[in-house]
C-alpha cells in the first residue's frame, strides 16, 4: 500500500503583492487624507479664534448682586430713587 500523502486544496488566497494598491490609488488616498487633516486643522484654528473672541468680549463673572436684610437680591449699582425706590 502506498503511503498517504496530504494534498492541499488550491484556494484563491490573496497574496501580499495582490493587496497593495495601485500607485494611482495610493496617491488619491494620500490626497484625501491630506485634505481631511488640513480641513480639520483649519476648523480647529477658526474655532479657537472664535472662542478667544468670545472670551475677550464676554464678562467672566455675572454682575454682582447684594442681598438685602429681608433676603431680596438687589443690584450693586445704585438706583436713581434710592435703594427702595419701588416700595
Amino acid at each position: 500500500m502506498p503511503p498517504l500523502r496530504h494534498h492541499r486544496i488550491a484556494t484563491a488566497r490573496p497574496q501580499p503583492h495582490d493587496l497593495a494598491p495601485a500607485p494611482g490609488q495610493r496617491a488619491y488616498f494620500l490626497f484625501l487624507r491630506w485634505t481631511l487633516v488640513f480641513r480639520s486643522n483649519l476648523r480647529c484654528f477658526f474655532l479657537a479664534i472664535r472662542l478667544r473672541r468670545f472670551l475677550m468680549t464676554e464678562p467672566m463673572k455675572p454682575p454682582s448682586l447684594d442681598v438685602l436684610a429681608d433676603g431680596h437680591a438687589c443690584s450693586a449699582r445704585p438706583t436713581p430713587g434710592g435703594l427702595h425706590a419701588s416700595t
